[in-house]
């Protein structure tokens, strides 16, 4: 009996070249160690432990679920030379931004890579799940952020209007005069870009698309309203919170200075990650029914 070699493992053997896989991974695993740089303290390791205990869930899963489609994705596929190029390329832009410390320069890098992963997939539909989260990740680092920096007045007039909501739901006696919220007993907090509700908006994306990619690498037209709900949620989450801090000064000392900030963030996170896998659920559903 005659075996004959698919095309792909011809085009292999004769080029010499690594495999796209391989080479996809090696960068994406250059990528996300280089984000874990600017996270870990390497200093000592007590500060190592505690900055492993506080690395966001979102981030971690984002990172699990792309080296795991890469690694599904088409072993048989051949990197062509100006793909290794590129990808030694990319490989010291990301030593170099290690070195200076410069995050969004993992953005871009991230960006390119996910729009080659993506442009490059044809019918590997693992390779363009790992792209699309890679891309989702990229929007939480450098581009949601620039895009906040364009319209912060307007994202903070709208921010006012929802922790108002809130307060005047809740009860609170708070006065509210533009971005600032003042009780009568002269506690007063004022918005500021940095506790934006919108801030955040990426990371509900980035949490979405990392759930709908680990349950299936494609998506369907359900996950659009499934993936804005999640965002939108973690809009509200995070309009409740300013609404905490506003209403008395030991509801700030608690809900921003003390336990209150570590309960806030696990309870936002798991809120987060559940209603995500809920809604790829039932987009699934409503996709196979």
């Amino acid at each position: 009996m005659t075996y004959t070699l698919p095309a792909t493992h011809t085009a292999a053997a004769g080029a010499g070249w690594i495999g796209r896989r391989e080479l996809v991974l090696w960068v994406v695993a250059a990528i996300l160690a280089n984000q874990a740089l600017h996270v870990l303290d390497l200093g000592t390791p007590s500060a190592f432990l505690v900055s492993v205990l506080s690395l966001n869930l979102v981030y971690l899963l984002a990172g699990i679920v792309i080296v795991n489609r890469v690694l599904g994705s088409d072993g048989c596929a051949v990197a062509t030379r100006l793909e290794v190029v590129l990808g030694i390329g990319v490989l010291i832009a990301m030593a170099i931004t290690g070195l200076v410390g410069y995050r969004m320069g993992i953005g871009v890098v991230s960006t390119a890579v996910a729009l080659y992963a993506l442009g490059r997939a044809g019918l590997d539909q693992s390779l363009r799940a790992a792209g699309a989260v890679l891309l989702a990740l990229s929007a939480n680092l450098v581009w949601g952020p620039i895009f906040f920096q364009l319209v912060t007045p307007e994202l903070l007039a709208a921010d006012a209007f929802l922790v108002r909501g809130f307060l005047f739901f809740g009860g609170a006696d708070v006065s509210v005069n533009g971005l600032t919220f003042a009780n009568a007993q002269g506690h007063q907090v004022t918005l500021a870009g940095a506790c934006s509700s919108f801030k955040n908006l990426s990371m509900g994306l980035l949490a979405g698309v990392a759930i709908t990619m680990a349950l299936r690498p494609r998506f369907v037209r359900r996950d659009v309203v499934a993936i804005a709900a999640v965002c939108a949620i973690m809009v509200l989450l995070n309009a409740a919170r300013v609404g905490l801090l506003a209403a008395s000064e030991a509801s700030h000392l608690y809900w921003h200075d003390g336990d209150g900030a570590v309960i806030l963030a696990m309870v936002q996170t798991a809120l987060i990650l559940a209603l995500a896998f809920i809604g790829a659920h039932w987009a699934t559903r409503s996709a196979a029914s």
